[in-house]
């Protein structure tokens, strides 16, 4: 059997190539910084996002054919597009070499690797892509390896994925996706850190942390204490430590488990004060690194801080906006507008609720159906307001009606 060249498939941590996007994608770049700073990162590597390339290249036309047929404003024609291209890559063979090039490299691996999107299109400065493409944190062997790299691939052509490039005016064609295969490390506690709040810009350092694996603080099904502390002295200023009943943890198999968090642990802080100050410190030696503000996902696991990915704040202007709120149109001056929770809300709680809005309109349109008929949504200085739109009562019980009679 003739050896194959590992360098034409994935790129190591160390290496120059590592540091180019085009080449390992932002994400994977992004731990290459980091690591060539001297930032703690889990062993990982990366498959190149010309492997992506070559994968879809026997049938790049049929993809696009499907995607020219998607509807801007119809996020439905976006999920159908997705259903048809994830039947198309089904059934496309792996390129060749690459099974043995990941084989080669998981010889020395020993422990579950977390298999990681890292398009050439994502972390943008006004496109962050943050929880559109997929993760996975539960390849054990070289085949759940495999078959991961490739659910990747597809995540590049979900529903949502189609959708956001489309909102966003960014050509499908334009990126790639690079695959970053890292160690996973079975967390103590772990969660996510801004050097600059990223609901209203001003000058601090927030803390998010659960504990257990992050993936329940990123999804939101694991409840997370959060701190505020200054950039200067890395004091604790403000502390939100909360009842903790779920954490995600690693199985033996692989996959993930959501399981209770042992009693005496549930309301006490999820990690000391001295790991805090650590956190932030090396929050703000990735600020100076990279030269930006940073969202930075990370793991602890016996006092050691792991920094698993770093990214820019996309959102929160640099001036602080105080109240009242002004509202630039005389009509919606007139509407009842209802705040939605007590504090900011977070980046991706925006795009969440601003998504969800166009969605309860369209089902509005179509069904009548009486959830969602509160779905104006603005968002006034980094809050949340509700109102109910203009609409004629009669009309809406009317197409509800025909689609209960369906």
């Amino acid at each position: 059997m003739r050896s194959v060249d590992i360098s034409k498939f994935i790129v190591e941590i160390n290496e120059d190539e590592s540091l180019d996007p085009s080449v390992v994608g932002s994400k994977a770049a992004a731990v290459a910084e980091l690591a060539k700073h001297k930032i703690k990162v889990p062993p990982c590597f990366t498959i190149k996002s010309s492997v992506f390339d070559d994968f879809i290249r026997p049938i790049a036309d049929e993809i696009t054919n499907i995607l020219e047929k998607v509807e801007t404003d119809n996020a439905s024609s976006a999920f159908e597009a997705a259903e048809s291209i994830c039947e198309i890559l089904a059934s496309q063979e792996l390129p060749v070499g690459l099974t043995e090039s990941v084989k080669s490299r998981l010889i020395s691996t020993k422990t579950t690797m977390a298999v990681r999107s890292s398009a050439t299109t994502e972390d943008l400065k006004d496109a962050s892509f943050a929880g559109i493409y997929e993760t996975f944190l539960d390849a054990t062997t070289l085949e759940s390896v495999l078959r991961r790299i490739r659910d990747v691939w597809a995540s590049y052509y979900t529903g949502r994925a189609i959708s956001y490039r489309q909102q966003k005016g960014i050509a499908h064609q334009s990126g790639s996706m690079a695959v970053l295969v890292m160690d996973l490390i079975d967390a103590e506690a772990a969660g996510v850190m801004f050097t600059r709040d990223p609901r209203d810009g001003s000058d601090h350092i927030l803390i998010n942390v659960a504990l257990g694996l992050g993936e329940g603080v990123v999804s939101g099904e694991a409840e997370a204490d959060s701190f505020v502390l200054e950039t200067r002295s890395l004091e604790i200023t403000k502390r939100n430590v909360i009842d903790k009943e779920w954490m995600f943890k690693p199985r033996t198999a692989g996959t993930l488990k959501r399981v209770r968090v042992p009693s005496e642990k549930r309301g006490s802080p999820a990690i000391k004060d001295s790991t805090l100050t650590a956190l932030a410190k090396t929050a703000m030696e990735i600020k100076t690194a990279t030269g930006s503000h940073r969202d930075i996902e990370f793991a602890l696991k016996n006092d050691t801080i792991h920094i698993l990915q770093s990214r820019p704040i996309t959102a929160g202007g640099n001036k602080k906006i105080k109240f009242p709120v002004r509202w630039g149109d005389s009509i919606e001056r007139k509407r009842h507008w209802t705040i939605r929770g007590t504090e900011p809300a977070l980046p991706l709680h925006i795009d969440y609720v601003l998504a969800s809005a166009e969605a309860e309109k369209r089902s509005i349109a179509t069904v009548g159906q009486y959830m969602g008929r509160r779905n104006l949504k603005k968002i006034v200085n980094g809050y949340i307001f509700t109102a109910d739109p203009d609409y004629d009562s009669e009309v809406l019980e009317s197409r509800l009606q025909k689609h209960h009679d369906k």
